[in-house]
């Protein structure tokens, strides 16, 4: 609920604080006399769009500051509250400039994170918002509430969103397929030229060091033969001399060491000579050969235009096609799979759908009934009202659309309510409505502002006894014209407009019974 409300500089008002009760609090006052600043200074707080020209003429801004009690457990993340169940304290301020800045406990905030932090403790209903029933989405609201389906309803549309992404899934897999055909054949093609290469690791270096040989096999060979020729030579002189030092060794066994060397350098030529031979003797200056491995190259060099530079660059673009063609043979069953889940979370969302379509079909006449008589109770004696439940196509809400059907007078057809309601008739229902949800509306406060407007002396009194009937179960504040409405306040408060030195000003006092009697002769015209 409200609790406390202060305002500063706004329209005609300097400074006002108003301490609220639990019940009916009323605003009273002559026409022009200030009653829509303090309601406008509610719907600030509530969110609503600010104006620089309702900032009063002789200030730089308009503060509108509020306390509020609360039952709902704060979900405003960063923001530190008071514990549940203190007042919270909630500020708006409008400067010159056009800024206007939001606080709840003293902490900024933005406008949306204000809107739904006020939603839940204070609504306005007048003329206007009475409108908003013509809405089918709050004509099904409504509907909805009285039935208390929240958690189905919670559950019916996170399946219809899981619903929807599934759906999605599947259409963005399918819209592939056109491009995935083409990859498959791109790959199998890719992998059987590879296979068809018999490229193998090493097999590169392996054959250019060959063709590097065979291609120079004429000049190696002529190389290779002169150098054994002349190691044969080489060995020839060498052991001669050998056989003189072994001699000399006899005599003086420090030569041996030299004779030993001698011995090992003419074995090592005689190996190295022979290695030259048998070399030789291998080389082949085939052209047939050379040409066999130039053609190899050539295919080599084919493989790594496509593939990669070196072999192992070349595999991974294999490994890469393989898995391309593993991934799409098994895209079939990938679809089937996202279609099963498709079908499956679908046929969750209608049986949900059509339970609760039930449920609404079962509770609708017994919220129309309930609104009806309401409305009888409210000096529409004749009035008749229907809410009819037609099919639509599956959304987060369901299958249903809820129409709220109307008829005032007698032999009226029932319409559309939005059809053949007048602004009072609106106002009416709108009030029906929240008597039969009193119970079930979860915001603390309701604020009505002139929703006694284009209807007459006895309504008024009904309509008066309607809204005690309302406080009864939530705080209520309300702006009205009417005598029998002001009656029945628990808190009365007389709104004035006074003026000094050329400025008008308006000032909120809380009327005590005497006051509020003579304000009571004053609205019927016998002012004393």
């Amino acid at each position: 609920m409200l609790r406390t409300l202060i305002i500063k500089n706004l329209i005609l008002i300097e400074c006002a604080e108003i301490h609220f009760d639990a019940g009916l609090n009323i605003f009273t006052g002559e026409t022009g006399a200030g009653k829509s600043a303090i309601l406008t200074a509610i719907r600030l707080l509530c969110g609503e769009r600010s104006d620089v020209e309702w900032i009063r003429s002789s200030a730089s801004s308009a503060v509108i500051e509020a306390k509020i009690s609360s039952a709902h457990p704060f979900f405003l993340k960063n923001l530190d509250f008071p514990p549940l169940g203190e007042p919270v304290s909630v500020r708006r301020e409008i400067h010159r400039s056009g800024k206007s800045r939001s606080f709840i406990e003293d902490q900024l905030v933005s406008s949306t994170e204000l809107r739904e932090f006020m939603k839940t403790h204070i609504e306005v209903l007048d003329q206007k918002t009475a409108v908003s029933l013509c809405n089918s989405q709050e004509q099904r609201g409504a509907l909805d509430a009285f039935g208390g389906w929240e958690k189905t309803l919670k559950d019916l549309e996170v399946c219809v969103e899981k619903s929807r992404k599934a759906k999605e899934e599947l259409e963005k897999f399918n819209a592939t397929k056109i491009h995935q055909e083409r990859d498959l054949a791109w790959a199998k093609e890719a992998l059987q030229i590879f296979a068809e290469g018999h490229w193998e690791k090493g097999e590169e270096e392996a054959l250019s060091a060959a063709h590097t040989t065979l291609s120079h096999a004429q000049e190696l060979i002529e190389h290779t033969s002169e150098a054994a020729e002349g190691l044969v030579r080489c060995r020839d002189q060498i052991a001669p001399l050998f056989h003189t030092i072994e001699k000399s060794a006899r005599l003086d066994p420090r030569l041996e060491i030299s004779g030993q060397t001698l011995k090992t350098i003419a074995l090592e030529i005689e190996e190295v000579e022979s290695f030259l031979r048998s070399y030789t003797e291998q080389l082949d200056p085939d052209p047939l050969r050379l040409a066999a491995q130039e053609k190899r190259i050539h295919e080599i060099e084919k493989l790594k235009r496509r593939f990669g530079s070196t072999w192992d660059e070349a595999e991974k673009q294999r490994l890469q096609f393989l898995s391309t063609v593993e991934t799409i043979a098994s895209s079939e069953e990938t679809s089937l799979a996202l279609e099963k889940t498709r079908k499956n979370l679908e046929d969750q969302c209608n049986h949900l759908a059509e339970a609760l379509s039930k449920e609404r079909k079962t509770k609708a006449p017994l919220l129309s009934e309930s609104i009806q008589t309401e409305l009888r109770s409210l000096n529409l004696p004749h009035v008749r009202f229907l809410i009819e439940i037609q099919n639509r196509p599956l959304s987060s809400n369901g299958i249903d659309e809820v129409v709220f059907l109307f008829a005032a007078n007698p032999g009226a057809k029932l319409l559309p309510l939005t059809d053949c309601a007048s602004g009072g008739e609106l106002a009416r229902v709108k009030l029906a409505v929240k008597i039969v949800l009193a119970e079930k509306d979860a915001v603390g406060c309701l604020v009505f502002d002139e929703i006694d407007s284009h209807i007459g002396g006895r309504t008024a009194s009904m309509l008066g006894e309607k809204l005690g009937q309302i406080a009864q179960k939530r705080q209520v504040i309300c702006v009205t014209h009417f005598v029998q409405v002001a009656k029945l306040a628990q808190s009365h408060f007389g709104v004035v407009k006074k003026e000094k030195e050329g400025t008008a000003s308006t000032s909120v006092a809380l009327l005590d019974h005497e006051m509020r009697e003579k304000e009571f002769h004053r609205m019927v015209g016998n002012a004393q």
